[in-house]
């Protein structure tokens, strides 16, 4: 366990056991997420650089000097929907809506910071994450965690590229099989197909490639299917 994390769990059993104190914020600190937070003394009465969560009682660094204020922000935000614990244990139905909002869009911007960091950390290009591939990774993410009461590091489930590489050949070959199947039970029963080619050129590599597509009209839905896709050499 990491020494920060132990300071931060001491710190918290100090105030239970009434040896640390909690109180107000500042009279100078305007920002409203302060609303959330109480700020700590130690045994001497000594304000110390931590606060308190004032509704899940969570520890966290604070040093006006030293520290952002970004992290507790969020935390308000999503804690308590960016204003002052309720007295009420029944909440208006509009009220949690207008919680599930402000969760979401503080979640939303923590993303599109972590999107940011890992176009820049890995030299990608900014249209990775505008995909339906993309999408799908960040939904599986999403599901996983869902199914998952306590938080998960990311490296206990990221495969390595040999794994991944061995898992694209896999679907390839099964999609592969699946669609021939798909066509010789379709292709007994339609009168009619055509087949395509298209010329394009990947725009990040300007590698240029010729695509074969198949058409074909069934059950009054138009049906299209890519049967392959070669590199178009010049030579």
């Amino acid at each position: 366990m990491h020494a920060f994390k132990i300071e931060k769990e001491n710190i918290k059993k100090k105030i239970d056991e009434g040896i640390f104190k909690t109180c107000s914020k500042p009279s100078s600190a305007t920002a409203s997420w302060w609303h959330t937070f109480l700020r700590i003394k130690d045994g001497k009465d000594d304000i110390i650089p931590f606060l308190q969560c004032t509704k899940c009682l969570s520890i966290f660094s604070y040093d006006v000097n030293k520290t952002g204020s970004s992290t507790h922000k969020s935390h308000a935000q999503n804690c308590l929907g960016g204003g002052a614990a309720s007295t009420s244990k029944n909440q208006d139905i509009s009220d949690m809506f207008s919680k599930d909002k402000i969760s979401l869009t503080s979640s939303k911007a923590a993303f599109a910071e972590a999107c940011a960091k890992f176009c820049a950390y890995d030299l990608r290009s900014f249209e990775t994450v505008n995909g339906q591939g993309f999408e799908l990774l960040c939904q599986s993410l999403l599901d996983i965690a869902h199914k998952h009461p306590h938080r998960i590091q990311a490296k206990s489930i990221i495969s390595d590229p040999t794994t991944i590489s061995r898992k694209v050949q896999k679907l390839a070959e099964e999609n592969r099989s699946e669609l021939i199947n798909r066509l010789l039970f379709d292709l007994k029963k339609i009168k009619l197909f055509g087949i395509t080619t298209d010329f394009w050129k990947n725009k990040y590599s300007s590698e240029s490639y010729l695509t074969v597509t198949l058409h074909y009209n069934k059950g009054g839905v138009m049906n299209n299917f890519v049967l392959k896709t070669v590199l178009f050499s010049d030579a």
